[in-house]
């Protein structure tokens, strides 16, 4: 798990499909998920993936982000390591906090949490978030985490990248020492 004591990111578990699913909006649906609805057989199959991307050093790194008071799950961030159309040392990352949670700066955090965790387990350089011209509050996200805009790329999406922070040769690698393989306990 990772924290900063007002947000906590772990793995998904098959019980936390009921609350992404409650927790879905239709802002969350046109800006992550082309515009349908989860299902649930599909999300229990994505969170069982999820689990053997981590256990097996996969491209995708997906957590729920929790409430570190209550416990209770208040929306998802994810990195992904290997998306082709990104520059060398990149990683995209994208986040959504369900409606009650919002407003917190929880997505902010979570990024935080998540740089933190790609500096020292991986040899990535740049989180690239894109997000839609008209999402007001992921381009907030971006300004709050002090992203760069990038000459936006094919997809029509605007291009943000924040530099992954880097450790100095004196501070031990994570535990597994492999580019991309590791995860929160």
């Amino acid at each position: 798990m990772l924290t900063d004591g007002v947000v906590t990111l772990r793995c998904l578990v098959a019980a936390d499909v009921a609350a992404v699913l409650a927790g879905e909006d239709d802002d969350q649906v046109r800006w992550l998920n082309e515009g349908h609805r989860s299902e649930p057989g599909r999300l229990a199959a994505f969170v069982e993936q999820n689990a053997r991307e981590w256990a097996g050093g996969g491209p995708r790194r997906h957590l729920g982000i929790t409430d570190a008071a209550t416990g209770e799950l208040a929306g998802t961030v994810e990195a992904h390591l290997a998306l082709p159309d990104l520059p060398p040392g990149g990683v995209n990352v994208s986040y959504a906090v369900f409606p009650r949670w919002r407003g917190r700066g929880y997505a902010a955090r979570a990024v935080r949490l998540l740089l933190a965790w790609l500096s020292e387990h991986t040899d990535a350089h740049t989180v690239v978030l894109r997000v839609d011209p008209r999402n007001t509050a992921s381009l907030r996200v971006a300004r709050d985490l002090g992203a760069v805009p990038r000459p936006g790329g094919v997809d029509g999406l605007l291009h943000h990248h924040v530099p992954v922070p880097r450790r100095s040769p004196a501070e031990p690698r994570g535990a597994s020492g492999v580019s991309g393989a590791g995860g929160p306990a």
